[in-house]
């Protein structure tokens, strides 16, 4: 049976447990209750540390915080080299875990979905093959994903996390479930601050600590009680001691569960998706059955936090005797673990013709139990992830599964095909991953509109006087170049260039804004990447603050960025889009003349 991965609503494998409770007598037990807890008894608040890219630094923050107990998640971007493997296996032995950081690195909001999809969901699986643990957790490269010029960037870009098997991550913005289209249940954010990643400070600590319990404190808080500290290993080793230091206070509250990302976002899953039937009452003793996530379908092993309306005199979970008060700590039975094992196979998945074939055989050595494969597809694919259950697989068995799929005409979607097949199971008790990968190039997407089409760039030019630009830009004009699998609003002047010591750069780009044609209103969006916003714009002579929307006027314009010299080879990147103003639900290129 094929099952649709609704994006608003997900859709986990689960177990079921049976609790029984006696109660002093039969009035209390015919009015007792056992309902789900958003946070364990006694515990106010989840602390977590997130720590990003592919640094070594890594093996000593890990050790570090560790020492204190504090369990961190290192979230990693590339392919690791066999040294940096050997620090993902240290910092996972110290108990912390792996989160996903794209491989590339790249601003995301310039990319097609179909990039970005690939750029998360291959990095994820090369993860989980060299850690050897699932990695359910994501962290934006450079915090950032919306852009101006496709108020839909953010959406898609949700969509494509979803798919690729993403439940969550810690981002500056705790509603970040909003910004991805998605719903507080399905992607799990945190209240997330820093206190410098070089220096740490105790009064920043003090003061980004305040702020989030705030948050959490007025109920405001989508993701929950869940706070992070971050985001760079970059300290020396004084100051990681000093670090450790100020975060001693923090492990040693007994209202404060200290936890790594992956486990908080596996228990907040968890906590919306458990269902607690009161099955029957007889005379003292009343029994539920609890149905919750299997833990390798939300990422950690946790226990599930409850609640009797009443003092029980005797507590039973499946059976055996567990200590009896108003709260229960339901642990994960043996059977019900994380894989042991995670295996990445060549070959076996196909697609053609709105077809995808995966063929998997069974050549573990033994027979496999519980078999779900998972499709995982782009977001500009419907319906965006299937799972098969296959069931019960002998030693030598080969399986073929073929599922139709449709691709929409997606603008943003981009070039290209990737998606892969997570085939989850059971051998000997023991649970297993495997994965298998197929990417296809070349293969053209919806016809796009792009501004960069109808863009030229000069530059970049090294001088102190802007008076000079337009005379230097004069026989140097090129047209915009774009990356591979750039959005179609990404502009480009893409050249190198050797830093400077002091003064700053020039880059101009001359464009054409047709906002007016056949009596319908065109509206011209600007935008640049975050790490660029303390450069100075100039639009047809005039200064101009592109974190706003910006006017055009119709025909020819002149935006030139002024770039310090400490803002290093950022390339002249640049996102323009020309969409509809009556179009309300995303950008809608118009088709241009190149130039």
């Amino acid at each position: 049976m094929d099952i649709p991965l609704v994006i608003a609503a997900l859709v986990l494998r689960t177990f079921v447990q049976t609790v029984e409770a006696e109660f002093p007598d039969e009035s209390t037990a015919s009015r007792a209750s056992l309902t789900v807890c958003e946070m364990p008894e006694g515990i106010r608040y989840a602390f977590s540390t997130r720590w990003d890219d592919a640094s070594m630094r890594h093996d000593r923050m890990s050790r570090t915080l560790s020492a204190i107990g504090m369990p961190s998640t290192f979230y990693v971007n590339g392919r690791p080299s066999a040294e940096f493997s050997a620090v993902i296996s240290n910092v996972i032995a110290r108990g912390s875990l792996i989160g996903a950081h794209t491989i590339t690195h790249s601003y995301l909001p310039r990319k097609t979905s179909m990039r970005l999809f690939r750029d998360v969901l291959e990095n994820r699986i090369l993860l989980e093959t060299v850690s050897q643990s699932a990695v359910s957790v994501f962290a934006l490269p450079y915090s950032s994903i919306a852009t101006r010029a496709d108020p839909q960037c953010a959406v898609r870009a949700g969509r494509a996390l979803a798919n690729a098997g993403f439940l969550g991550g810690a981002e500056r913005n705790p509603g970040q479930c909003r910004t991805y289209g998605l719903a507080p249940e399905r992607w799990i954010s945190s209240n997330t601050f820093s206190i410098d990643d070089k220096n740490p400070d105790a009064r920043k600590f003090a003061s980004g600590y305040a702020v989030a319990k705030a948050r959490i404190d007025s109920g405001k808080s989508l993701c929950g009680p869940h706070m992070t500290l971050g985001v760079h290993s970059w300290q020396s080793d004084e100051g990681m001691d000093r670090l450790a230091d100020i975060l001693r206070p923090v492990t040693a509250r007994n209202d404060i569960w200290c936890c790594n990302e992956n486990e908080y976002v596996a228990h907040r899953v968890q906590f919306h998706a458990a269902k607690i039937e009161r099955l029957r009452v007889n005379g003292r003793k009343v029994e539920w059955r609890v149905e919750r996530p299997e833990p390798y379908a939300v990422g950690a092993v946790v226990p599930l936090a409850c609640e009797f309306s009443e003092l029980p005199v005797r507590v039973t979970a499946d059976g055996r005797d567990i200590a009896a008060g108003r709260s229960l700590s339901l642990a994960v039975p043996a059977a019900h673990g994380m894989p042991a094992g995670f295996v990445l196979l060549k070959g076996g998945l196909s697609a053609d013709g709105g077809v995808v074939r995966v063929e998997f055989s069974n050549d573990t050595g033994g027979a496999l139990e519980e078999t779900v494969m998972t499709l995982r597809l782009p977001p500009c694919c419907e319906p965006g992830v299937l799972t098969h259950f296959a069931g019960r697989l002998e030693r030598g068995e080969r399986i073929v599964k073929e599922w139709r799929i449709a691709r929409a005409e997606d603008e943003g979607c981009g070039s290209g095909f990737f998606c892969a097949v997570q085939t989850d199971a059971v051998k000997e008790g023991e649970r297993l991953r495997f994965w298998q990968t197929f990417s296809k190039d070349g293969v053209p997407g919806a016809e796009q509109n792009c501004p960069r089409d109808r863009c030229r760039v000069a530059g970049p030019f090294a001088m102190n006087d802007v008076g000079d630009m337009l005379a230097a830009a004069e026989g140097k004009w090129r047209k915009a170049k774009s990356e591979k699998d750039d959005a179609p609003y990404s502009v480009s002047a893409v050249c190198d260039f050797k830093p400077m010591k002091n003064g700053f750069f020039l880059f101009a780009f001359d464009f054409d804004a047709d906002v007016e044609s056949n009596g319908e209103k065109w509206d011209v969006r600007a935008d640049v990447p975050v790490l660029m916003r303390k450069c100075a714009f100039l639009l047809n002579g005039a200064d101009v603050d592109v974190s706003k929307p910006v006017t055009l006027k119709d025909g020819l314009n002149n935006l030139v960025a002024v770039v310090p010299s400490d803002s290093g080879n950022w390339g002249g990147r640049l996102m323009i889009s020309i969409a509809s103003v009556a179009n309300g639900a995303g950008v809608e290129y118009r088709k241009v003349d190149k130039r």
